[in-house]
């Protein structure tokens, strides 16, 4: 929205209130003075001064050239003086060619492009905002321009972006060691692609599929630079990463693999459920166990309440089968003893889910140990010895994926990298689609690579770096650059599995 849409009339120099001739620090134009002013706005009358006469624009020569009068006044939108914004009443002097009749005024080079109604600083201060991913109302309200004139703009500066393809091209021209993260974002129930490069935005594709991916990938130069690719458990994610990237080491998210087996143990335990639910209820009233506290941010959302009210309205929410889940979902190391008491008495009476519980906890533990790549893939062949054939049979799923992607999985003990970064970048991708209250895909691309400031989207004070406490340290970028290329790697067994051990 604008400030003020009707027109000012420049005033005699006498009812101006005066400022110093370079307050607005342009040039070749002198300050007369302040014509009005609000706590939004200060209006600044302002004329044109030429230390050398003009050339004619017709005959090219100065030596004929006259002053001709004042051209109408200008109305000019200017960024903001000492907080408040400006617009400046222009008067700019006309000139006459005497020798060919021609009336001009010679170009003002503050100007954006020529445009006689905003300053370049202005049109820059415009882009600024955009690159920080303010949304078009909130530039629009905060330099007093339109919002269609914002979004013509942005939309202009878009078009100098360099492409993803010169960007990746110039990155990977300083040699080795470079990164390649890519995961699904899911803005207003959309699901995009999201690419990074060494940890900054490269691309947004609209669709997530195999074939826009690979045809992103055969547009890329240079993809032989590249040391380090990670990506969820996606098949054609893992399988576009060994075809277009033979030089890196191929990873598979630890999240995603440690969320792969809690879903196909949830399947596992599916037939226990209920039984295991009414045994859990019938301890919890006998006072066999302690009912375990909920977790802090589920307390939170429910408000601000006192302790005793809180804990009152847990002994009044009765125990579902999610809870028992959640139970055997978390890690060992941030349980109570209450929630030990829970699980140990919940597996008492079902070996199998006792089975395949511990063999859960193994896999999430691993992570958190730093071992070397083949360490942890002897670890991994250990904890499935240790299953049953019929616990075997119900993990067979993630099992025959783990031993089809061993080298994936185990790659991440060898680098340390995740997609944390690109997971991170997710919200921000629907923060900004939030904030705007829905985007097209081409204005959410623009906002997401043009954007320079990730925790100006999420309202934080700086950014927050990853703090591991535990597992294999993360290698740098710089110490990836001397990280030799994997050797290549047969296929062999039924399912065509990799095995780098």
């Amino acid at each position: 929205m604008r400030l003020r849409t009707k027109k000012i009339r420049s005033k005699a120099t006498s009812e101006l209130s005066k400022l110093e001739t370079n307050w607005l620090d342009l040039p070749g134009v002198k300050t007369e003075g302040k014509i009005e002013g609000t706590q939004q706005i200060s209006v600044v009358q302002a004329v044109t001064v030429y230390d050398e006469t003009p050339s004619c624009p017709i005959c090219r020569s100065n030596q004929s050239v006259i002053k001709w009068g004042f051209q109408a006044d200008r109305n000019i939108n200017d960024v903001e003086q000492n907080g408040i914004l400006v617009v400046i009443v222009l008067r700019a002097q006309k000139f006459l060619c005497t020798k060919c009749k021609t009336k001009f005024h010679p170009p003002l080079p503050f100007l954006d492009r020529g445009n006689l109604r905003r300053t370049m600083r202005l049109t820059e201060k415009v882009i600024h905002l955009s690159h920080e991913r303010r949304t078009i109302s909130d530039i629009a309200v905060l330099t007093s321009l339109g919002r269609r004139t914002v979004q013509d703009i942005v939309r202009e500066s878009a078009k100098n972006m360099p492409t993803p393809q010169e960007v990746f091209r110039q990155a990977t021209s300083e040699g080795h060691g470079h990164v390649i993260q890519i995961d699904n974002a899911h803005p207003s129930g959309r699901e995009y692609t999201g690419v990074l490069l060494n940890t900054r935005p490269l691309e947004l594709l609209e669709t997530y599929s195999e074939a826009a991916v690979a045809e992103f990938f055969v547009a890329l130069e240079g993809r032989d630079k590249v040391t380090c690719y990670i990506s969820d458990m996606a098949e054609f994610l893992l399988r576009l990463g060994r075809e277009y990237y033979p030089s890196a080491t191929i990873i598979a998210d630890p999240h995603h693999v440690v969320r792969r087996l809690i879903e196909i143990f949830d399947e596992f335990i599916k037939p226990f459920e209920d039984a295991m639910l009414d045994r859990y209820v019938c301890a919890i009233k006998e006072k066999r166990i302690i009912r375990p506290a909920r977790h802090r941010k589920a307390q939170r959302a429910k408000g601000n309440h006192s302790k005793s009210q809180q804990c009152e309205s847990e002994k009044l929410r009765k125990p579902t089968a999610a809870e028992v889940r959640i139970l055997l979902h978390t890690k060992i190391g941030e349980t109570n003893q209450s929630h030990r008491n829970a699980v140990r008495f919940l597996l008492k009476h079902y070996p199998d889910v006792r089975e395949a519980y511990y063999y859960l906890q193994r896999v999430m533990n691993l992570y958190h140990r730093t071992v070397s790549a083949k360490e942890a893939s002897i670890a991994l062949d250990k904890y499935e010895a240790k299953l049953s054939k019929h616990v075997q049979e119900g993990l067979d799923t993630f099992l025959r994926s783990c031993r089809k992607n061993r080298d994936v999985i185990c790659a991440f003990w060898s680098l340390g990298w995740t997609n944390a970064e690109i997971e991170s970048q997710n919200a921000v991708i629907k923060e900004i689609d939030r904030m705007a209250r829905g985007l097209g895909f081409r204005e959410l691309r623009r906002r997401w690579l043009c954007g320079r400031s990730m925790s100006a989207i999420l309202q934080r004070e700086k950014e927050k770096r990853l703090n591991k406490k535990n597992g294999p340290r993360k290698k740098s970028i710089r110490e990836l650059r001397s990280e030799p290329p994997p050797e290549p790697v047969p296929l062999v067994g039924e399912y065509g599995q990799l095995s780098l051990f």
